[in-house]
C-alpha cells in the first residue's frame, strides 16, 4: 500500500510539475512575451520582395505601434543622423526606407534579456547585421543596441534604443 501510495506521489508531482512547465510555455513570462514582440517587429522590418505603397505603410504604422508613447530613439549608425521621438517621424522614417530598396534582411546574432522589474521594465541586448540591396557597406558591419522594455496596458513595448557599438566583419 505504501508503495502504491508513494508511486501515485510521484506521479502527481510530474503531473504538476508538466503543468508548471506546460503553463510556463504556453503561458510564458515576461522574456517570452518580449520575444515575441520583438521577433513581430523583425517581420515587420525585413522586406524581401517590392510592395506597394498601402503594405509599406501598413507595416511601418504597425512598427511605429510596437513603441511607447512617448520614446526615445537615439541616433543610430548608418540609419538616424539624430533622435527619433515622435510615432509619425518614425513611421515616415520606416515608410521612406521600405520605399527605398527591394530588399531589408535584419538578422538577430545575438540576444540579451533581463527582467529588471517584472511585469514593467526590461533591458535587451542586441546584436544584428543587415543586408540591404545595393549597400554592400552595411551587410558588412555588425550593430549592437541596447533596448529598454516597459509594460503599458498590459502589453510590452520598445520605450528606447540606444547604439552600443558597430564591428565591421572583414571582407571574405
Amino acid at each position: 500500500m505504501k508503495r502504491r501510495a508513494g508511486g501515485l506521489i510521484l506521479l502527481l508531482l510530474t503531473v504538476m510539475l508538466v503543468g508548471v512547465f506546460a503553463w510556463r510555455f504556453w503561458m510564458g513570462g515576461d522574456e517570452r512575451a518580449i520575444e515575441k514582440v520583438l521577433w513581430r517587429g523583425m517581420e515587420l522590418v525585413n522586406k524581401d520582395q517590392q510592395e506597394g505603397d498601402l503594405t509599406a505603410i501598413s507595416r511601418a504604422g504597425e512598427l511605429a505601434g510596437l513603441f511607447t508613447i512617448p520614446f526615445t530613439i537615439q541616433p543610430l549608425p548608418n540609419i538616424t543622423g539624430r533622435a527619433i521621438a515622435d510615432a509619425d517621424e518614425l513611421r515616415a522614417m520606416v515608410f521612406r526606407a521600405r520605399s527605398a530598396v527591394d530588399r531589408i534582411d535584419v538578422e538577430v546574432l545575438d540576444l540579451r534579456l533581463e527582467v529588471v522589474t517584472p511585469g514593467e521594465e526590461a533591458l535587451m541586448w542586441i546584436a544584428v547585421q543587415g543586408a540591404f540591396d545595393g549597400n554592400p557597406e552595411l551587410s558588412e558591419a555588425i550593430e549592437r543596441y541596447r533596448v529598454r522594455w516597459r509594460k503599458t496596458s498590459g502589453d510590452w513595448k520598445i520605450a528606447e534604443i540606444e547604439p552600443a557599438d558597430t564591428i565591421h566583419v572583414p571582407k571574405r
